[in-house]
């Protein structure tokens, strides 16, 4: 259950917090990728061992929508009070990821930005790092979210 509701006031660069995802499976890589991304790495067990990967390994948009949800999940547990998410900068796909893989999430608070224009919200900058469960860094990328300033009192 959700603390209070936090805002743009209660966070501070620097601060972070870490997540695990479930566990990666064939099963998973191989469906998101007949759907979204149906390159022969993803589905096909055959052209997979031929590749440069040497195997069957996760698509990126499937990393990207996993990192999403347990992004997703950090921050509502945290109640933070986002409006919409502003952007994504450099991401990057660092290490292949396969069926048995774990990962997890760590996102800091990497810069704060008070909008002058916008007395309601401020926009933060997080990093965010994936990685495995030998600690091998999967995925970067940089996100950016507006969230809601505290309410002033009348």
């Amino acid at each position: 259950m959700p603390g209070a509701r936090k805002y743009f006031e209660d966070v501070d660069v620097g601060m972070h917090w870490e997540r695990t995802a479930p566990p990666f499976t064939r099963e998973r890589i191989v469906s998101f990728a007949r759907e979204f991304d149906p390159v022969p790495m993803h589905i096909d067990e055959a052209a997979a061992r031929a590749s440069y990967f040497r195997g069957l390994i996760a698509s990126g948009a499937h990393l990207f929508a996993v990192w999403r949800r347990v992004n997703f999940d950090i921050y509502a547990d945290l109640n933070l009070a986002i409006i919409a998410g502003a952007g994504f900068d450099a991401l990057r796909l660092r290490h292949p990821v396969r069926a048995g893989d774990v990962l997890t999430l760590r996102s800091e608070i990497a810069e704060k930005v008070p909008l002058a224009n916008k007395a309601d919200h401020g926009l933060l900058h997080s990093q965010e790092t994936m990685t495995n469960q030998d600690g091998a860094v999967v995925m970067t990328m940089r996100a950016s979210c507006f969230v809601l300033r505290r309410p002033q009192s009348p």
